[in-house]
C-alpha cells in the first residue's frame, strides 16, 4: 500500500522556491497561497507593520515595538516599515547624486494626512535620517498613504508622552534661554525634569537621543507650540549635512502647516535662531537620533 506524506512549508520558503519553480508545483503553490501572495511588487507586500516584520524577520511584539512611548514606539515601527519597504537597500549620503525620498504630510485641517514625497542627496532635515530614507518617490508615496496613522503617532503630539513635565510660562524666564540651556540637564532644570529618569537611558541610541532632542526642544521654546492650523506661523529646525567629512549642522529651515519625516511638531522650534543654536549646541545628539 502505497502512503502519502504531507509537505509543510512557511511563507518564506515558498516564496524562496517560487520563482525556479516548474509549472506544476507553481501550480499548486498558487492554489494554496493566492497568486497576489508570489508578486513581485514589495507594495503587495507590505500592507501592516507585521508584514514588515514578517519580511525582515522581525519580532512585532519585541520590546522596541512594544515599550515606551507612543512616539517612541511608532519611530521604531516606521523604521521597521521602511527597512522592509526598501528591500535592502540603504542610503549612501556620500554619493551626492543619490536621492533619498520621504514622505511629509499636513498637519493643519482637517487633520493629519500625507501632502506628498520629496527628496534629498547627502542632506537630511532633523528626524528624516538614513533609518526612514526610501529609495524612490513610489515607495515614499506608497508609504505616506499606506501607513499614514503609524506616522501620525510617530511624528504628532497628540501621540502623548510617559515624561511628565513641570508646567511654566514664557514669562517667568529671565535673559537669553540660550545662555540657559547648554546641556541635556539644564533643559531638564529648566522644565523641573529628572535627567537621571529611564526614559532618557534605555534603548537604541537614536531613541535615547529623540527623547532627549524633545526635552531640550521644549525647554529652548519657552512654552511655545506650533499651531497646525496658522499657515502663517513659520515652525522651524536645523538641517544637516550627512556626507563627509561627517555629520555636521548646514542651515535652519521653515514650514508652514506641514511636516517632513520624523521632523514633525515636537522637533520644531519657536524661531530661526533656536533652530540654529539648537543644531550647533546639540549637534551629537541629532547625530545619533539621525544616523545608524
Amino acid at each position: 500500500m502505497k502512503m502519502s506524506k504531507t509537505l509543510t512549508i512557511d511563507d518564506a520558503t515558498a516564496r524562496k522556491i517560487y520563482p525556479s519553480a516548474d509549472p506544476e508545483l507553481k501550480a499548486i503553490l498558487e492554489d494554496s497561497y493566492g497568486k497576489p501572495f508570489f508578486s513581485a511588487k514589495i507594495t503587495d507586500r507590505i500592507k501592516s507593520f507585521e508584514d514588515a516584520c514578517e519580511y525582515n524577520n522581525a519580532n512585532p511584539k519585541a520590546r522596541r515595538f512594544t515599550v515606551g512611548t507612543i512616539n517612541q514606539i511608532y519611530q521604531e515601527r516606521v523604521a521597521e516599515i521602511v527597512k522592509a519597504l526598501n528591500e535592502g537597500w540603504v542610503p549612501d549620503y556620500d554619493d551626492s547624486s543619490e536621492y533619498k525620498y520621504t514622505p511629509y504630510f499636513y498637519l493643519n485641517a482637517p487633520g493629519f494626512r500625507f501632502g506628498g514625497s520629496y527628496f534629498t542627496h547627502s542632506a537630511a532635515g532633523t528626524g528624516a535620517g538614513s533609518r526612514f530614507a526610501l529609495k524612490c518617490r513610489d515607495l515614499a508615496d506608497y508609504a505616506g498613504r499606506q501607513f499614514v496613522k503609524e506616522y501620525e503617532n510617530w511624528m504628532t503630539p497628540m501621540a502623548g508622552s510617559s515624561i511628565k513635565t513641570a508646567s511654566f510660562a514664557a514669562t517667568s524666564f529671565t535673559g537669553s534661554i540660550t545662555a540657559r540651556v547648554k546641556t541635556f540637564k539644564d533643559a531638564c532644570d529648566v522644565l523641573g525634569i529628572d535627567s537621571n529618569d529611564e526614559a532618557f537611558s534605555y534603548g537604541e541610541s537614536d531613541e535615547i537621543a529623540y527623547a532627549k532632542l524633545k526635552v531640550i526642544t521644549k525647554a529652548l521654546n519657552q512654552g511655545w507650540v506650533p499651531d497646525w492650523n496658522n499657515d502663517k506661523q513659520l515652525k522651524w529646525y536645523p538641517w544637516f549635512y550627512m556626507n563627509n567629512p561627517g555629520f555636521r549642522f548646514y542651515v535652519s529651515v521653515y514650514a508652514s502647516a506641514c511636516a517632513s519625516t520624523g521632523s514633525g511638531s515636537r522637533l520644531r522650534f519657536a524661531s530661526e535662531e533656536l533652530a540654529t543654536y539648537a543644531g550647533k549646541q546639540f549637534l551629537d545628539l541629532y547625530r545619533d537620533y539621525m544616523t545608524m
